[in-house]
């Protein structure tokens, strides 16, 4: 069967992943809904626009023109936020609009426009 989810029509959707058995949509400015409950779980990637969305162990993250993005919770906050992931300097010149991120078995992909490949490895990742 389908059933709409009420989001901000301002906004636009850029990803869909699972966190866990819990399904999340990411919007180009970077905040973070709960689906289906359509819950606000983290505002906008400072100063940027997502271009795209992984989910990888215990980590959500989002790619930005300008660098990758770990989304954090802390305790008795309502609201995740996002915080910077260091990447090699150098990295695709610095400019990652067009980039993309893919996972596997525990490892982040961080692909640029041209294709220039970065693996990462974050920690924790449970089996």
């Amino acid at each position: 069967s389908l059933r709409g989810v009420p989001l901000p029509p301002a906004l636009q959707a850029q990803g869909v992943w699972y966190e866990g058995t819990r399904a999340r949509v990411g919007m180009t400015d970077g905040t973070v809904f709960a689906l289906p409950s359509s819950v606000l779980l983290a505002g906008p990637v400072p100063g940027a626009s997502v271009v795209g969305y992984a989910q990888v162990c215990q980590h959500q993250l989002a790619l930005t023109p300008s660098g990758l993005y770990r989304l954090e919770t802390q305790p008795n906050v309502s609201l995740a936020t996002w915080s910077a992931v260091p990447l090699p300097s150098g990295f695709a010149g610095g400019d990652l609009s067009g980039g993309s991120l893919h996972t596997v078995r525990g490892d982040l992909y961080v692909f640029s426009r041209l294709g220039e490949a970065l693996r990462l490895t974050l920690e924790p990742c449970a089996p």
